[in-house]
């Protein structure tokens, strides 16, 4: 009798030790550990596994197991990893009942008649010597389950050895979801620490293409005796689709190119960088048309899928313009002998849609006065916080407003007109312009 109010004494001191130990665990092989380790030293069994839910799976997979080695009566670690899957009659009556329940012997091997849910429950069972099941219940769930083996000296599992599983239960299923809410917090932080690392990487890279196109941009703007010349380019990413550039030739002609690529940031980027390229290779063609034929034939080649190059390119020779468009705005001449603007719009498509595409010119006269602007499409669809365009028909204004100024300052008319139109609404597409005055 002594020996027997011993044992049990001992067993409710170590699960009693086992439940305040818990509260500090927060690492959830060394929670499983302890419960495991616990509870075959507090009931001497033969064995003890401790299963989790698989959020995944829904399944019971072995969190740690151990048993006990007769040579020497120490506990040690098994290696073996065990499965109980969910659609089990075993797992079906431990939520049903929240309690512990007792298992029958599972016999070696399959029976023809056991359905393959029922043998593959058998074997699971049998693998762990599984004597008795113990859930491990949370509100709504069963996050694990503890089996069992056979206690030392086949002696059954007493009333009081239930009571006492029992009693660790809750403290067992409160720490394994707080081991667990740890790790997905730990998980959370390191994604966030890497997601972080990667926008500074992503941050760095663009830095480096912005600061790439824009070295691209001319370094100094060509200023002729009867051309006073002014540029401007904002874009709406770290990376534009916007391009303006300039060529002057041996004869004093002046070539001045601007272009629109489909969209913005990287893959925009892209098609700026094989505009330059061209542009630098082809600008001295006295055909616009030509050039931008081979252009497109380049850029069609080059297999960029969807991405096309809007562009307007004009040929200035004394007071003698030629204009030719792909798919870009008119191009606004203010007459200084009526005051009046005259758009000049010469249909055509985007670089790089068609290889074989015929592009028109046209000639234009200019007189010492007229204002000459190119521009995107990003001022004229520049939107308010009401969602309203600033319409093309405002640049035709602006532009008459500020004919008399200098290129430079007539560009910061039409940024201001713009910036005030959106009212702190974020620029969603590149904004550039190109003035000349004529002297």
């Amino acid at each position: 009798d002594r020996k027997f109010f011993r044992q049990s004494y001992d067993s409710q001191k170590i699960m009693a030790e086992l439940a305040d130990s818990l509260r500090s665990t927060t690492s959830l092989p060394h929670l499983c550990e302890q419960v495991a380790t616990k509870i075959q030293t507090a009931l001497q069994t033969e064995g003890v596994a401790v299963l989790l839910r698989d959020e995944a799976t829904g399944d019971y997979l072995s969190g740690y197991s151990c048993e006990y080695n007769a040579g020497d009566g120490k506990t040690v670690a098994c290696g073996q990893q065990f499965r109980l899957p969910q659609y089990t009659d075993a797992v079906a009556r431990l939520q049903e009942t929240g309690q512990p329940i007792e298992i029958e012997p599972q016999p070696d091997g399959n029976h023809e008649s056991d359905s393959l849910e029922n043998s593959v429950e058998c074997e699971a069972l049998r693998q762990m010597k599984s004597v008795l099941l113990l859930p491990l219940m949370a509100k709504d769930e069963m996050p694990g389950v503890i089996s069992l083996g056979p206690r030392l000296g086949d002696l059954p599992f007493s009333r009081e050895d239930k009571h006492l599983l029992m009693s660790v239960a809750g403290p067992t299923t409160f720490a394994i979801e707080n081991a667990r809410l740890v790790e997905r917090m730990i998980e959370d932080a390191r994604r966030h620490q890497e997601l972080e690392a990667e926008n500074e990487q992503r941050a760095k890279e663009l830095e480096e293409a912005r600061q790439l196109q824009f070295s691209m941009l001319p370094k100094a703007i060509p200023q002729l005796p009867h051309l006073a010349v002014a540029a401007y380019m904002k874009t709406a990413s770290e990376v534009g689709g916007d391009y303006y550039d300039f060529h002057l030739s041996d004869n004093g002609e002046l070539t001045i190119v601007i272009g629109d690529a489909t969209g913005h940031g990287l893959k925009a980027g892209t098609m700026v960088t094989a505009a330059k390229s061209l542009f630098n290779h082809l600008a001295a063609t006295p055909g616009i048309a030509d050039i931008f034929q081979q252009s497109s034939r380049a850029l069609k080649l080059m297999n960029l899928r969807a991405l096309y190059m809007a562009m307007t390119m004009v040929k200035i020779r004394g007071y003698q313009m030629t204009i030719s468009s792909a798919g870009m705005p008119a191009v606004l001449v203010y007459r200084v002998a009526d005051h009046s603007v005259e758009e000049i719009l010469i249909k055509g498509i985007p670089l790089g849609s068609m290889s074989n595409y015929v592009y028109r010119e046209q000639e234009v006269e200019l007189s010492p006065g007229d204002v000459v602007l190119m521009m995107s499409d990003g001022f004229p669809e520049r939107f308010n916080r009401k969602g309203e365009m600033l319409e093309y028909a405002k640049a035709s204004d602006v532009l008459i407003e500020n004919a008399s100024s200098s290129p430079q300052a007539i560009i910061e008319s039409f940024v201001t007109v713009g910036d005030q139109w959106a009212d702190g609404q974020p620029q969603d597409d590149d904004v550039t312009f190109v003035v000349l005055n004529v002297c």
